[in-house]
């Protein structure tokens, strides 16, 4: 194998990382913006976690969330971001734990 080969597959081996990370990015982000949402509802997440293998939304990530609310009740949710933009939409609410 050449030098010229060895760049060249080393530059199409780069391409799925980027694509990886880039995937990782708007996730986390995604993350960020449940959290944000909970706290202006004046919520506390306790754990948000993503579920990558779900039908709805069909076009952007999903996560199962567990937050407290202003009372100090643990609830249990599903939201998700469809089509990866902001307004977050919740599905599937039901309270665990009563403080």
């Amino acid at each position: 194998m050449s030098a010229e080969d060895f760049t060249v597959w080393r530059n199409i081996a780069v391409i799925p990382v980027v694509i990886c990370l880039l995937q990782f990015l708007s996730i986390t982000l995604c993350r960020e913006w449940v959290k944000s949402d909970l706290r202006q509802k004046i919520c506390e997440p306790v754990s948000v976690r993503w579920r990558p293998f779900t039908w709805w939304p069909v076009w952007g990530p999903a996560f199962r969330v567990v937050y407290k609310d202003a009372v100090g009740i643990v609830h249990a949710a599903r939201c998700g971001v469809p089509a990866w933009h902001r307004p977050v939409v919740w599905r599937e609410d039901e309270i665990v734990d009563v403080a």
